[in-house]
């Protein structure tokens, strides 16, 4: 399993489940999402989940709506999930294909272009890694990740940037970011409203897995 440092610990009551082994952390980029897959697979993983936030990429994905896609695409090459491990998340969610990205896409307008005409419901910078890596590895994979940024909104630049190495957001740069442009606090406030609704929603997912409802 991958995801940023704050997805990481509502992943954490998973551990208690038989077919989890472990937890890595891929910072929200691909380099750390491919690192942490291949840490896993290195420990003997037979199956990889990407479990974090994503940014929404059509109208019918706002904050909070949780992506399992069938597949997820990369470069154009589109790699299946595993059926089997996708069941075991007994999440009701949106299942059309995923799309990664190597880089942040805080425009709406570029958001609403990578969306294919509504073939993409999101995208997000490591749960292609995890596929490819898994299929390297001839092991299965998964998706489980929240709309944090629906595609009406621009994200503030200022708000990518204070992402640090782990995922989590380096408050002195972000507060240099305020001071300079004071007009981000109201976008900073309205991200941070989505975001927490994509946690929320994280949250009783995790839920439902592991609780006594879940099919595990």
């Amino acid at each position: 399993m991958v995801g940023m440092r704050s997805e990481a610990r509502l992943a954490a009551p998973l551990l208690a489940l038989p077919w989890v082994m472990g937890i890595e952390i891929g910072g929200g980029q691909s380099a750390g999402g491919l690192a942490a897959a291949r840490q896993l697979i290195g420990h003997g993983a037979d199956g990889l989940l990407s479990f974090g936030l994503a940014a929404g990429l059509v109208d019918a994905a706002p904050a909070g709506t949780l992506l399992c896609p069938d597949e997820v695409v990369v470069d154009g090459q589109a790699y299946p999930v595993d059926p089997a491990l996708a069941s075991r998340l007994a999440a009701r969610g949106n299942r059309q294909p995923l799309l990664h990205s190597s880089r942040v896409v805080t425009s709406a307008a570029r958001k609403r272009a990578l969306a294919a005409g509504g073939r993409f419901a999101g995208l997000d910078m490591e749960s292609g890694m995890v596929a490819e890596a898994a299929s390297a590895a001839g092991i299965g994979f998964a998706v489980l990740r929240a709309v944090c940024d629906p595609v009406s909104r621009d994200l503030p630049d200022a708000a990518a940037q204070a992402l640090d190495a782990g995922g989590g957001v380096a408050m002195v740069r972000l507060g240099l970011a305020v001071l300079r442009r004071p007009t981000l606090i109201g976008a900073l406030i309205a991200l941070g409203g989505d975001a927490a609704r994509a946690r929320r929603a994280l949250g009783e997912a995790v839920r439902r897995i592991a609780g006594p409802t879940g099919s595990c």
